[in-house]
């Protein structure tokens, strides 16, 4: 079943195949990228967006593609927080990719403002513009790295020391960040962590130093802080800090946030 969306979207399509409401089973996926980012497409082959390509070969190569599996995650929030629509959340799905700090400030200001001015956000291209308007202003006026703004953090229930030096962490299921960035880099064994799959249960958690260390990381020059790959996740906020869930960003208040593992979503990967 092809779909047409953006990352966040993606997410509302799975929860509604899962949900009590329909007995449906839900049909492998391909993605038709229309969003900004478009990582999940990127990871299965489907490129990074659509630019008017005949349909009739986008559906060929459907046909064509080779079923694989992507882990799925529950992110849990307590207390829950209330969303953009002015529903009580106190659970979300996670395909791609958690954060929270900086880059998850900037996923905010993007959203804030197209929703004010859709009209200012009309391409892919123009949209990408702002995203790095908005960097360019965190990078002037630097956020307080994540341990002045009370953060912390466990991995499989060890707590983890969090480095003063980052503005953000960025929680993984797959080998694609902000349009086709590579955070964790080439494996290599002696590093002591395993390669990225989204089909491992695992997670791959990574820092950034700063919006100045993302540009790095997207020119190729730098990589992210690789932290763990574990299989659970708990992130404890203190005071009013952005986080991100697929793209979709907000405030949350104060509160526990966990990442688990709920099942595997049967995806299509583009072989041709």
């Amino acid at each position: 079943m092809p779909l047409e969306a953006s990352e966040g979207e993606q997410q509302s399509t799975f929860s509604l195949f899962a949900s009590r409401q329909t007995k449906i089973p839900l049909p492998p996926i391909a993605i038709l990228p229309l969003g900004t980012g478009n990582d999940t497409a990127r990871v299965l082959g489907w490129g990074g967006g659509y630019e008017g390509e005949n349909l009739s070969e986008l559906l060929d190569r459907v046909e064509q593609a080779e079923e694989v599996l992507m882990d799925r995650w529950t992110i849990t929030f307590d207390p829950p927080f209330v969303n953009d629509r002015g529903d009580t959340c106190s659970e979300v799905g996670m395909l791609n990719y958690f954060s929270v700090g900086v880059d998850a400030r900037i996923a905010l200001q993007f959203h804030t403002t197209r929703n004010s001015n859709p009209q200012l956000f009309s391409h892919r291209i123009i949209n990408k513009g702002w995203y790095g308007l908005f960097g360019a202003q965190n990078m002037v006026f630097s956020p307080e790295p994540l341990t002045s703004q009370g953060v912390s953090m466990s991995l499989d229930g060890i707590p983890f020391d969090i480095s003063s030096s980052l503005e953000s962490i960025i929680v993984s299921n797959i080998p694609s960040y902000a349009g086709g960035c590579d955070l964790w880099g080439s494996f290599k064994e002696e590093d002591g962590f395993g390669p990225v799959s989204f089909e491992d249960g695992k997670l791959e958690v990574m820092g950034l130093r700063s919006i100045a260390h993302m540009s790095a990381i997207q020119t190729g020059i730098d990589k992210a802080k690789r932290l763990g790959q574990p299989q659970r996740l708990s992130v404890r906020i203190t005071q009013p800090i952005p986080v991100q869930v697929d793209g979709e960003p907000f405030v949350y208040e104060s509160g526990d946030i966990t990442i688990t593992y709920k099942n595997r979503a049967r995806m299509l990967q583009r072989t041709k």
